[in-house]
């Protein structure tokens, strides 16, 4: 209605040009009208009155398993709210980048155990963490809930490890981590199917040879599983 009142005097018709620069500077008049609100904010569209939203990043927070809750159900966690330590941020000697905020405990669901079995077995031992954000329940009450944060190493995370020497009478071999001769040393536990040591299943591992493994709970223990074997004359 004001654009025909506005050009009402023009003969034959509005040009298209003036009426896109009109509907534009209509527009932008608008929304700095609404901007007016305390609850306006600019983005690339223009002015607008809704708060933008919270990313996850800024209400998650990192949390350090205690143990099993307390009081809580299965997949409930006692945990610290973790803060980032700004004196091991250029560390290098492997110490941990976060340290507990206070000693509250707080609950938290790990989210990979929301459906857990009718034994339950917890999934999460002390020292694990959690990214974990808000979440309120069907009855009002504000939750905290999250996904666990794998170390280097653990729940499924595997490693490179070589051999330092070929198998003994033993089902743990020492083996270096990542690198071969140079990384750390760290025994790992295999499983034989059968029984026996592992210079007498297969594969023989020899010195240098490549193993898969992870870290359960800090055992390390082999990927790959051996079978024993019984040595026999075939001539």
């Amino acid at each position: 209605m004001i654009e025909s009142q506005r050009f009402k005097h023009i003969k034959g018709g509005v040009p298209p040009q003036f009426k896109r620069q009109y509907n534009m500077l209509v527009d932008t008049v608008n929304k700095m009208q609404r901007s007016l609100f305390t609850t306006g904010f600019m983005d690339s569209t223009g002015f607008l009155t809704r708060r933008p939203p919270v990313s996850k990043s800024e209400e998650s927070k990192i949390f350090d398993v205690q143990h099993v809750a307390t009081a809580g159900g299965d997949g409930i966690y006692d945990c610290y709210e973790q803060t980032l330590d700004a004196t091991e941020w250029d560390d290098t000697d492997g110490t941990t980048k976060f340290d507990d905020k206070d000693s509250v405990e707080v609950e938290v669901l790990n989210l990979y155990e929301y459906d857990p079995e009718v034994t339950y077995v917890a999934q999460l031992v002390a020292g694990d963490l959690l990214k974990a954000w808000k979440m309120t329940d069907d009855e009002g009450t504000s939750r905290w809930v999250g996904i666990p944060l794998a170390k280097s190493g653990t729940k499924g995370i595997f490693h490179k490890s070589y051999c330092k020497a070929a198998a003994g009478a033993s089902t743990n071999i020492t083996c270096f981590l990542d690198v071969d001769t140079t990384g750390v040393e760290v025994s790992v536990a295999c499983n034989i199917s059968g029984g026996g040591n592992l210079n007498s299943c297969i594969r023989r591992l020899a010195d240098g040879d490549l193993l898969l493994i992870w870290d359960d709970s800090g055992t390390w223990r082999s990927v790959e599983g051996f079978t024993t074997t019984e040595d026999c004359d075939c001539s």
